[in-house]
């Protein structure tokens, strides 16, 4: 076994002792992880074990921070190295004085060409409400060439923030969103009033995918419990309805029953009877017990 092998072999088994063998297996684990002669996988294995504890942050975490924003390093050491500086930022304030250092880095990550990589990145600084990020992605939605995710993840993330900018943007922008970004959208807009008309307009047009119109369904439920009780019962009055659309506007309404909905809407429990006679549907008959149940 020559020295290369030697250093190698110590390392895997280095590695796989894990933190617990010794006050000094942080430190040794480490090193190894640091060590640029040697294999990717024992690197990982010792960096995923290494005990990230406030009293090593001096020793811990310039280093990485040093490899998260290398961009000529492999993108799993790269990941690990974050996942470990997120475990130290849940330190509180012993985290503080890196946190400028680790926001900033990460800034530069959201450039990187590894996707995976980038977009974690992206989501660390949108739960951080950073400003540079918020903006990045609303360029991103607005011009193509310059997103950083697709725009189903970019609406996700900004939906972390202060939603008034991002609403503006999905509203000029929706027509043109992929089917994922619309769903993300009208997670955003469901809490908007001005977005009930939209609603209620998607959630009537068969011509949308029924993912999107279900989460329509909850969405004009919680703004406008009439309109939604309106369109619920047009929807189950036509024949040429999809049954799990059906289904979802009456399980919608069940869930969100009050004390005194049964009187209101004795004129939707009659219709959903009708619906069950002709139905021929098991699962939607059974959505509409489980109304009736509650009604």
């Amino acid at each position: 076994m020559n020295v290369k092998e030697y250093r190698a072999a110590y390392a895997a088994e280095l590695a796989e002792s894990g933190p617990e063998q010794g006050e000094a297996a942080p430190a040794e684990l480490h090193k190894v992880a640091m060590q640029t002669s040697l294999g990717t996988d024992d690197r990982l294995n010792a960096l995923r074990k290494t005990a990230v504890d406030p009293e090593d942050f001096e020793d811990l975490l310039p280093d990485y921070l040093e490899l998260l924003g290398d961009e000529g390093s492999n993108p799993d050491l790269r990941m690990a190295a974050l996942d470990q500086l997120k475990i130290a930022e849940f330190q509180g304030p012993h985290f503080d004085a890196y946190r400028a250092s680790f926001l900033d880095c990460l800034r530069r990550v959201t450039n990187s060409r590894h996707r995976k990589l980038r977009a974690e990145a992206l989501e660390v600084l949108a739960v951080e409400k950073d400003p540079f990020v918020h903006s990045a992605l609303l360029d991103g939605l607005k011009d193509k060439a310059k997103a950083l995710v697709s725009s189903n993840k970019a609406i996700q993330l900004l939906s972390h923030d202060d939603h008034s900018a991002a609403r503006d943007v999905v509203w000029d922008t929706f027509e043109s969103l992929s089917h994922l970004a619309k769903e993300e959208a009208i997670r955003l807009l469901a809490s908007d009033p001005e977005s009930k008309t939209l609603l209620e307009r998607l959630l009537r047009d068969k011509s949308q995918r029924s993912s999107l119109r279900q989460i329509c369904a909850t969405g004009l439920r919680e703004l406008d419990s009439l309109a939604f009780a309106t369109a619920v019962r047009d929807i189950i009055d036509d024949e040429a309805e999809y049954n799990e659309i059906q289904a979802t506007c009456l399980s919608t309404l069940a869930n969100f029953r009050t004390s005194d909905s049964g009187q209101e809407d004795r004129d939707i429990v009659d219709r959903a009877r009708r619906l069950f006679t002709r139905s021929r549907s098991t699962n939607l008959r059974r959505s509409i017990r489980r109304f009736l149940d509650r009604a």
